[in-house]
């Protein structure tokens, strides 16, 4: 305690000593869970969608959250409207849902993923907490609120308020993009805002915006003893920056900058490409665009930004094409490849894009886009005849395609997301951010969804566990009454004083969870060997250790919450005499759920000194002979003793003649000789002049060179040689000469003209600072063939032209290889009756030269004797008679198959075609919208030549079904939420379907005990519209207890 006492504390013992009442009004300076404070150095920060808790994510609740491995986890995402109020994009899952918690009740004081996110990081201290306002689909008013000064300052004051009552540690703006017109896609995302109303202006309001929004957080942050963190989401492309970003003021502002370096490349585009590649590769038409993490952050450091700040971005998803063309490059296949337009978006438009791992319905997810979740790509290469893996090595990252169907699809693996770490630490840069967190797979021997999560983590801070961070909580507006009743009993009052003001439904409602005072435990700092027990049943379970007595009113019905304007009084007996004076402290801690960890701890009686607080001591990289000074920007401040700058001691020296990585110790004291200490790195690199080099490799001749030799230029020191084929690999050596010459010797690693040959240029400070492809030249002549498309039904031979250095060929069908065919007068023959028996088996035509290496390859089309498409319209449920579409090329008739309520397929014959056009009387066959409804189209030989899927719609409107889980053993009835067209629902259990249950106000209830009587049968619950016909239909998850 301190020695020295204000004038207003002498006033508040006088006050104590007469009435035995400590009040704390806010504001006040905070309790906080102390920790050690060493932030870890480099930032592994997670976005957590609000959707995640519904049955599109598998029910992915905050308590499965990996957040272990992470360091920051953004909230996304808040709306607000054209004057800065908030809005929920949705309530249900921020403040209302359980989201998996024990004993916590829909919309209850402790429900909602924003009261879970406190128990988690209170679990987790090496996670901060934040919330990410805007986004893709909501920041269509951005531009209104940061042009006008009365809406920004709603807007900032409302963005304040959100973080002290949620106990958040930062604010992330998602503004997509500033100056940047783009229309609402209503077809992807019924509920998206677009840009439409972006200017100019947005440029510099952005920067205006941030400003302010500092500058209010710093403020609440003095007030309450909390550095908030001020974050952006950046885009990766140079033309939206230039656009709309003012980097240099940018950087200036906020604590880091999370670039989207991901969604590059995409559906959008008539070209396959990386949607979140590290390196540009120069075999990309697109490469001068800069769309690769490279690119990006070499852009933005020469705009100003500190690398330091930069936090890059890997994507937990896919993008895809449907038909990509296989191009030239044998170890690359597909890779920068022309599209082709042949599939369709929910509205019919037509798409580059291919299936997504969620079926399709215009206004959710209606674009084809090639998304998969990547937990989910194993499903995705297992549902895709032919998909195969393969890896760039330029860009450092992998894809997947499909020779067979031409489905092209790119996306993360452990490999890159672990090469984006190894360049955050090679370019000293703030981290990575991840693009979502329920979209992680689980990985082997874990019960999280942690694969990439925890490759990036380990990329960049090791095995080791995170440091862990100070938690600060914002006080409660309680008064506590301490009075001796009788000699052996104490009398505990706890008034919570706080009043509900907000109006705003996003602020009410987390102002009303802030002031309630949730599952209370007290911690009673006695100066005297009495021991305390319960006095009565309000004071619950009590316990001490030694001279700290706890009361827990967990177990007491109407002390489990204390609301705004009410009273809590319990009694304690003592083994003593009870005297006020015993007394020293009472502090307060609060809990979500009986099983969570505690949040907090206010002092709410007597007084305790405030340990002082360091700022500024963030780690830092500088170059050698850069000026240091070790207290610059550093201050320390203490509550009672204001500023204690000057006081502060530092150990530990840094050279900046000298590379290497220096710790400093920073340390004050105050009054009260409460001492205080924080850690700091300071990182000497070598200059950076100059960085960049390039080399232009010769070319090669295969059985010829021996060495793979070419020139360079500017800061070249080493280089390295990767061949990739049948023999391949990296290989380190070769030597660079003075006079601007290199030369590698290539014996025993290039095998044939059909390698693909890579030479990589590494700088004095071993950065890799270049790459080149290098030419490969038959010593013996080039050779090359040409396959004709082989025509099942018709086709004998594969047929082909051969030129040049040929002298054998080899057919491969689905992996296995056959010898023989013949090579006369320039044309290719091989017999393969017998061989290929389908369309889709995956034939390739392999020509070797005469020393047996192979020179060419080719893929070889197989197609039925005549073809032809089939394009059918959306069928609307109740309205429509006949399914109806377009076809192409040799169609002669169509069949409809309908999957029924069981899952059985039923096929139909029939139906007219003609003049290009088709229909097929459906009326009688198609009798729920959830039914999966194909249109088959056949040749003039009978033969298959096309299917597609018809999107059914409910004329009526479509409804949904969302179950929560049946606990035998404790449920009675199954519960659930519906929304939309569901007017009745039916219990499958097995295969015995039951009718009954209650729809109503958005609820389902259906009395399930007894019919639902092990874990084991399979459990669905049916949603069917007021036609009775089904809708929708959801797995119930059964458990025990």
């Amino acid at each position: 305690m301190k020695l020295a006492m204000s004038t207003v504390l002498i006033l508040q013992a006088f006050l104590i000593a007469l009435t035995g009442v400590f009040y704390m009004p806010q504001p006040q300076p905070v309790s906080a869970v102390e920790k050690s404070t060493t932030a870890s150095k480099y930032r592994n920060v997670m976005y957590y969608g609000d959707w995640s808790i519904w049955g599109g994510q598998d029910n992915f609740y905050p308590k499965d959250i990996p957040a272990d491995q992470l360091t920051h986890l953004n909230f996304a995402f808040l709306d607000f409207d054209s004057n800065g109020n908030f809005i929920f994009t949705d309530t249900d899952a921020a403040v209302s849902a359980p989201v998996g918690e024990t004993d916590v009740a829909w919309g209850g004081p402790s429900a909602g993923i924003l009261n879970a996110l406190q128990s988690l990081r209170a679990e987790n201290p090496n996670m901060k907490i934040g919330v990410s306002l805007g986004g893709w689909s909501k920041s269509g008013d951005f531009s209104a609120v940061a042009a006008d000064p009365a809406k920004r300052a709603n807007f900032v004051a409302n963005t304040v308020k959100f973080v002290k009552m949620t106990n958040m540690d930062f604010v992330d703006v998602d503004w997509e993009y500033p100056a940047s017109v783009r229309e609402a896609d209503l077809v992807d995302n019924k509920n998206d805002e677009g840009t439409p109303n972006s200017r100019p202006e947005d440029k510099q309001n952005y920067i205006t915006l941030l400003q302010e929004l500092r500058t209010a957080l710093d403020k609440q942050g003095t007030e309450i003893k909390k550095t908030y963190e001020l974050t952006v989401a950046l885009p990766a492309p140079k033309s939206k920056l230039d656009e709309g970003i003012d980097v240099k003021a940018l950087f200036d502002i906020v604590d880091f900058a999370n670039i989207m370096t991901y969604d590059m490349h995409g559906a959008w585009e008539g070209q396959s490409g990386h949607h979140s590649a590290l390196y540009g590769n120069p075999n990309d038409s697109a490469f001068s665009d800069g769309l690769s993490v490279d690119q990006t952050v070499s852009y933005l450091t020469s705009q100003g930004a500190a690398p330091e700040k930069i936090v890059i971005g890997a994507a937990f998803y896919s993008r895809g094409w449907n038909t990509v063309a296989k191009g030239s490059d044998p170890l690359n296949p597909g890779l920068f490849q022309q599209a082709t337009k042949d599939f369709a978006d929910s509205d019919q438009t037509p798409s580059w894009g291919t299936s997504n791992e969620i079926d399709m319905v215009i206004g959710d997810f209606g674009r084809a886009s090639g998304t998969w979740a990547y937990r989910n790509i194993d499903k995705l290469k297992a549902s895709v005849p032919g998909l195969t893996e393969y890896w760039d090595g330029i860009a450092k990252a992998p894809y997947l395609y499909s020779e067979i169907t031409g489905q092209f699809f790119t996306f993360e693996n452990v490999r890159s997301v672990t090469e984006k770490a190894k360049y955050v630490q090679e370019k000293n840069l703030g981290g990575m951010i991840s693009w979502m967190q329920s979209q992680d797979k689980v990985s082997a021997g874990s019960t999280k969804r942690d694969e990439l999560t925890k490759a990036i983590k380990t990329g960049l801070a090791g095995s080791e566990k995170l440091p862990d961070q100070k938690i600060v909580y914002a006080n409660q507006d309680v008064e506590v009454t301490v009075t001796a009743t009788t000699n052996s009993s104490y009398t505990l009052n706890l008034r919570n004083k706080a009043a509900n003001k907000e109006t705003n439904p996003v602020l009410k409602a987390v102002e009303e969870a802030f002031n309630t005072v949730k599952l209370p435990k007290f911690y009673v700092a006695l100066n005297t060997t009495e021991r305390l027990s319960a006095g009565d049943n309000h004071a619950g379970v009590v316990s001490q250790t030694g001279n700290i007595a706890t009361i827990d009113l967990a177990s007491v019905y109407d002390g489990k919450t204390i609301l705004p304007g009410a009273n809590y009084t319990l009694k304690l007996n003592t083994t003593g005499t009870a005297n006020q004076a015993n007394i020293d402290t009472i502090h307060l801690t609060q809990r979500m759920t009986t099983n969570r960890s505690e949040l907090g701890k206010q002092l709410v009686f007597g007084t305790q000194n405030t340990a002082p607080e360091i700022k500024g001591t963030s780690n830092k990289t500088i170059t050698v002979g850069t000026s240091f000074n070790a207290l610059e920007g550093v201050t320390a401040t203490d509550a009672e003793d204001g500023d204690l700058t000057s006081q502060i001691k530092v150990t530990g020296t840094v050279n900046t003649s000298k590379v290497g990585e220096y710790e400093l110790t920073y340390s004050v004291k105050d009054s009260a000789n409460e001492e205080v200490t924080a850690k700091r790195t300071i990182k000497v690199i070598a200059s950076q002049e100059p960085v960049t080099g390039t080399i232009t490799p010769r070319a090669f001749e295969v059985y010829k060179d021996t060495y793979v030799g070419g020139t360079f230029t500017g800061d070249v020191k080493r280089i390295k040689l990767v061949v990739e084929g049948d023999k391949g690999g990296e290989y380190t050596g070769g030597t660079v000469n003075t006079n601007g010459t290199f030369q590698f010797d290539a014996t025993g690693k290039i095998h044939n003209s059909y390698d693909k040959v890579t030479v990589e240029a590494y700088n004095a400070a071993d950065k890799k600072v270049d790459s080149k492809v290098v030419s490969l030249i038959n010593g013996d002549g080039a050779g090359s063939i040409t396959t004709d498309d082989y025509i099942l039904g018709q086709s004998r031979h594969i047929e082909g032209a051969v030129s040049g250095n040929v002298s054998r060929i080899r057919l491969q069908v689905d992996g296995t290889e056959y010898a023989g065919g013949s090579l006369t007068n320039g044309r290719i023959s091989f017999y393969a009756m017998d061989k290929i028996r389908t369309t889709t088996a995956k034939a390739i035509l392999v020509a070797y030269d005469r020393r047996g290496n192979k020179i060419d390859q080719q893929n070889i089309k197989v197609r039925p004797l005549y073809t032809g498409s089939v394009a059918p319209n959306e069928f609307v449920l109740y309205q429509d008679s006949y399914v109806t579409g377009n076809f192409t090329d040799d169609v002669r008739r169509v069949r409809l198959v309908v999957e029924d309520d069981n899952g059985t397929e039923i096929e139909y014959a029939g139906g007219t075609v003609e003049n290009g056009t088709f229909q097929f009387y459906a009326r009688d066959k198609i009798r729920s919208s959830y039914n999966k409804v194909t249109i088959k189209a056949y040749n003039s030989v009978g033969h298959e030549v096309d299917s597609k899927v018809i999107a059914v719609k409910n004329l009526d409107g479509s409804g949904t079904v969302t179950p929560d889980e049946y606990v035998l053993g404790q449920s009675r009835y199954l519960e659930g939420t519906y929304a939309g067209n569901v007017s009745r629902v039916r219990l499958k259990v097995g295969d015995t379907v039951y009718s009954g249950g209650t729809v109503a106000a958005g609820k389902i209830s259906f009395y399930a005990h007894g019919t639902i009587k092990n874990t084991s049968e399979k459990v669905v619950l049916i949603a069917l519209d007021a036609r009775g016909n089904i809708i929708d239909q959801k797995d119930v998850k059964v458990t025990t207890k």
